[in-house]
């Protein structure tokens, strides 16, 4: 029901209507609180639409709009929800938003096509808007002329992110040619749908880049470039006709080429890379290239870019100029299909040559996992011969050689390429090294270990201190100081003195300009640090967003610095989410989008899940209970919570709590009766699974010695069923009688299968990690690279493998245990990062001591 002049909803007073939309009816209003004008957009009558469905999209949008803040997006103020007795409802909702006054970009067509430098700048402001969308994960969807107005100052307000969601979410994913209806029309306005999104496939970012080049083509052309007399033709001509390239200005043609690509993979990945591709206003209409050779003329242009970046530090540095470079921000692509090596037992899958020009990233892929190189003279990350199943990388002091973790061993080979050669042994997960100006490594492994030394041409092994154990080390430009992880403080070692000196808590620490540069959850810190007495200043944040591993895992950080001043990460996910994949690969994106969400378990009946979530980073996980059939999501604990698994019966969970009366409780589901400790356990510890009677429990925990082992607690006992070593993971099989996990005993991660109880015997089933049983107890899922794999095994002697079967390719859940088996065998629910390039992308900032540096007020 409309709204009539006068009509007020809280403090707001309506002036008159605004305009209708799929989302709802936008009035104009009075805030006769502060004195403003502003926009109220109203939630569709339940006649309308379905009141639930409407709902749940109309507060999706508010979500979405209230974490922009960008001066070409129309900007929200608040969400009133107030009874309006005019309407006949007892409730109504409405977004209260910035009013903008202006013309829409489609009154303005009416009119004809925009000159080109006016058509620009009109474009240049509707990619910074939607690139800061992108950069916050939301995506607009549903991006028109009718979407933008132009104000008479000629800003440029992106309206109306009323599709705007955390990709993705399959509820908006229905919209085909042949199931398209009324309601399903308003999800995407048809002659503006990137081709995946009217066949219904998986959507992301890249839609507003293909919505951005219609809107673009029309602004230059004054015509649509996908047009019909029906809905049907009109969505054929999206999935199937060309655009007329010759009514588009030169300039602008290798933007739209780009843009307009069907293939999501060819299509401008970035948005903020548009301005690569706008040809010289003169350029001559002869002169036309291909999108592929476009981007590669603007990839050389920006290796240009960084060339003369570094020439001219070197000439300034000659000079004696004392103006600091502005830090340079790039990111670097794995190809696809390949992903940065994360995981349990990874420390940093980075490093930087001394001098800043070349990455070495660790990464796994189909075929496997090795070192990859970027050079700054090169596009392309490629695969460096001769480091099959390598991580951990390092640079030699001198920038000659790359050191690297694998089988087992602590190898080195040439920069340039060559054959690898081997220098210690290192049979448990890397723990870091560094390579010292003395021509020494400094390295550790395992969760708990001594710092070892050894000579980089190999040779004998040594202890660097009996004193303490330590992780991650760094040694320092002296030769004599080494920096190390220690227990969630950073130490500092000194060679001469044989003294030890704690410094402050941090994970991972490295040195710099000066300065101890350390992380403490994904964001990075810097002190001052004194060489001579070992002495730190106040630490400031310096960069944040640094993925992280988890703490009993070699707690990595893959982040690297070089003496040049270069900065090299890879970008932690701003957020995740919970997706259920089943028949035929049809996902469903499970509750909203959270910091972090952790190990998810099916419920025995299929019905539930439970999973660890984390809001923000300075809160613990907490559990949280989905209701697939009704859709709500209930939170089980207030406290902490983390590692749940579920009863046979499916009426508690069992869970781990860590910090304050650290140990193991179970709780009911359904908010009866209080929650009980089962075991008190100090150390680090995950959840395996009760045996079907349950009467005996199944957990694994790090071992004061040193490495890890899985345990059976029972009658108040614990005793040891695998290990101690570097034992992880576990899954016991639904009857009982059968434990899966894995081990990296020689260097690589194997899964094997033991009985149980008896133990003893165990049988290997392949390489790879995080086990788990399929529903008859005769599959074993486990992951592979960047993939999930499945083995069949006959157990009637011993086990032996008899099949294995891809499942999923690529797999990228971003910790361990990040996936779950249905009963029903061909379900799974996973966890991913919500930005579909996580995990392929590395960040590189140059220059990034001046940055830092400018932040304690230091040069």
């Amino acid at each position: 029901m409309s709204l009539s002049p006068g009509s007020r909803l809280g403090v707001y007073e309506v002036i008159s209507i605004e305009g209708r939309g799929g989302m709802g009816e936008v009035y104009r209003a009075r805030d006769t609180r502060l004195a403003r004008d502003v926009a109220l957009k109203m939630l569709p009558d339940a006649g309308e639409a379905p009141d639930v469905e409407w709902r749940t999209r109309f507060e999706r949008e508010v979500r979405a709009l209230a974490s922009l803040n960008h001066p070409n997006i129309a900007a929200i103020y608040g969400l009133q929800e107030d009874g309006l007795p005019q309407t006949g409802r007892a409730s109504t909702t409405a977004i209260v938003m910035e009013l903008v006054d202006g013309e829409t970009l489609a009154d303005r067509l009416k009119r004809g096509p925009l000159p080109l430098d006016e058509a620009l700048t009109v474009a240049s402001q509707i990619a910074d808007a939607l690139e800061a969308a992108h950069q916050k994960g939301i995506v607009h969807r549903d991006l028109k002329p009718a979407n933008v107005k132009i104000t008479s100052m000629g800003t440029v307000k992106v309206l109306d992110f009323g599709l705007a969601k955390f990709l993705p979410d399959p509820s908006h994913d229905e919209v085909t040619l042949s199931g398209m209806t009324a309601t399903a029309v308003v999800l995407g306005t048809p002659a503006y749908m990137a081709p995946e999104q009217a066949q219904g496939r998986s959507a992301d970012r890249r839609v507003d880049v293909w919505g951005f080049g219609v809107v673009v083509y029309e602004m230059v052309t004054g015509e649509r470039p996908f047009r019909g007399e029906s809905l049907q033709e009109t969505l054929a001509a999206v999935l199937t006709a060309d655009p007329q390239w010759a009514r588009v200005p030169p300039p602008v043609r290798p933007l739209l080429r780009a843009c307009l690509e069907r293939d999501p993979l060819k299509r401008l990945r970035d948005i903020a890379d548009y301005r690569f591709l706008l040809a010289p206003p003169e350029a001559p209409a002869r002169i036309r290239r291909s999108p592929a050779r476009s981007l590669l003329i603007a990839a050389a242009a920006l290796t240009a870019v960084i060339l003369a970046f570094f020439a001219g530090k070197s000439l300034t540095r000659d000079a004696g100029a004392s103006a600091p470079q502005a830090p340079i921000r790039l990111s670097t692509m794995l190809p696809a299909g390949v992903s940065v090596t994360r995981g349990p037992g990874y420390t940093s899958s980075v490093a930087v040559s001394p001098d800043g020009r070349t990455i070495i990233i660790a990464a796994s892929g189909k075929d496997g996992q090795r070192l990859y190189r970027r050079s700054l003279d090169r596009l392309d990350p490629t695969p460096l011969a001769g480091t099959d199943r390598g991580s951990s990388p390092f640079f030699s002091w001198d920038g000659n050689w790359i050191g690297f973790f694998a089988d087992g061993r602590v190898k080195r080979i040439p920069v340039a390429g060559g054959a690898s050669l081997d220098i210690a042994p290192a049979p448990g997960f890397p723990s870091g090294a560094s390579w010292g100006p003395d021509d020494r490594i400094v390295f550790a492994y395992g969760a708990d270990s001594h710092l070892q030394v050894v000579p980089a041409e190999g040779g004998s092994v040594e202890r660097l201190t009996n004193e303490a154990l330590g992780r991650q080390p760094e040694v320092l430009p002296d030769g004599q100081t080494v920096l190390f992880e220690a227990a969630g403080h950073i130490h500092a070692y000194d060679r001469q003195k044989g003294a030890i000196t704690k410094l402050l808590p941090g994970i991972a620490p490295r040195y710099a300009n000066g300065h101890v540069i350390f992380s403490r959850g994904t964001t990075l810190l810097a002190a001052p640090f004194n060489i001579k007495d070992s002495s730190t200043g106040a630490a400031i944040p310096v960069a944040d967003g640094v993925a992280v591993e988890l703490p009993g895992s070699g707690g990595g950080r893959h982040y690297a610095i070089s003496r040049s001043g270069a900065l090299v990460y890879v970008p932690a996910a701003d957020a995740y989410e919970l997706v259920v994949v089943g028949a035929n690969a049809v996902e469903r994106v499970v509750g909203q989008r959270q910091r972090s969400l952790e190990n998810p378990r099916f419920s025995p009946d299929g019905r539930y899940l439970v999973v660890a979530s984390r809001r923000r980073d300075d809160e613990a996980t907490d559990l949280w209970l989905h209701d697939l059939h009704a859709g709500t999501a209930t939170r089980l604990t207030s406290d902490g919570g983390r590692a749940p698994i579920w009863s046979d019966h499916g009426t508690s969970i069992t869970y781990s709590h860590l910090g304050e009366q650290q140990g193991i409780y179970t709780m009911r589901v359904d908010g009866g009766g209080d929650r009980r400790r089962v075991l008190a356990l100090n150390a680090f510890h995950w959840l395996v699974g009760w045996t079907p009677d349950r009467s005996t429990l199944l957990y694994g925990r790090m071992m004061e010695g040193g490495g890890s082992s899985i345990m059976a607690y029972s009658n108040t006992q614990s005793r040891t069923v695998v290990g101690p070593g570097s034992t992880w993971g576990g899954r016991l099989s639904r009857d009982g009688k059968w434990l899966a996990y894995y081990v990296l005993d020689s260097g690589t991660f194997e899964v094997y299968v033991a009985p149980f109880p008896e133990g003893g015997a165990r049988w290997l089933i392949a390489e790879g990690t995080d086990p788990s049983w399929g529903p008859d107890g005769n599959e074993i899922y486990y992951r592979s690279g960047p993939r999930l794999t499945a083995a069949r095994v006959d157990k009637s002697a011993g086990v032996k493998v008899v099949a294995t079967r891809l499942v999923i390719d690529p797999f990228l859940p971003p910790l361990y245990d990040d996936y779950d088996i249905h009963r029903d065998g061909r379900t799974l629910v996973t966890v991913r990062p919500a930005n579909q390039t996580q995990g392929r992308e590395v960040t590189m900032v140059l220059s990034w001591f001046n940055e830092f540096g400018r932040a304690d007020g230091r040069r």
